[in-house]
């Protein structure tokens, strides 16, 4: 998202996002640090630590955690600055803490993988005939409003929010406006 300073660029980058959370959680993303200093990569966790529990007959905990820095940019229609996504991470497990589907995006990692992916894991929510947890399935970049999307049409969780859809769709808009990579 882009503002006139670097901290009016966060400033309008964290509340699309907490929005869209709100559809499945009361979870509150924790920033590392306030300071919107240009250069600086930050990250936004949900819940802070742990997993945060979501409704629903599979009684399913989500984390999220997503890397990010304010950047300068030439292009007068996106600043001048802007914040860009570095890294994401947003797990999905089990009231036992299996994993169900994690996607991943770690750049700057230990893993060969560079590229967006995803992992399956081995709750019986998932097959695990073919696809083991440490296969890195290529999916190109994925906004959290749609994994949330993906959670609630298709894992069954239980939206917080009537306006659900409504709440997804304009978030994911900024997302796909502002994004400067598929």
């Amino acid at each position: 998202m882009a503002g006139r300073t670097p901290a009016a660029a966060v400033n309008a980058f964290l509340p699309p996002l907490q929005r869209a959370l709100s559809c499945v959680s009361d979870a509150v993303f924790v920033r590392s640090h306030d300071s919107a200093a240009p250069g600086a990569v930050r990250s936004m966790n949900a819940p802070g630590t742990g997993f945060a529990p979501l409704r629903g007959e599979n009684r399913l905990h989500l984390a999220v955690a997503i890397q990010y820095e304010v950047v300068r940019t030439d292009d007068p229609d996106r600043g001048p600055w802007k914040v860009s996504i570095r890294k994401y991470m947003y797990h999905l497990v089990t009231d036992d803490m299996t994993e169900v589907i994690l996607f991943h995006w770690h750049p700057d990692g230990k893993s060969a993988q560079q590229s967006p992916h995803l992992h399956v894991g081995t709750s019986q929510l998932t097959p695990a005939s073919v696809v083991s947890r440490r296969t890195h399935v290529p999916t190109g970049r994925v906004a959290l409003e749609a994994v949330l999307e993906l959670l609630i049409r298709d894992f069954g969780v239980v939206p917080l929010r009537t306006d659900w859809e409504a709440a997804l769709s304009e978030s994911k808009q900024r997302f796909d406006q502002w994004r400067t990579w598929s």
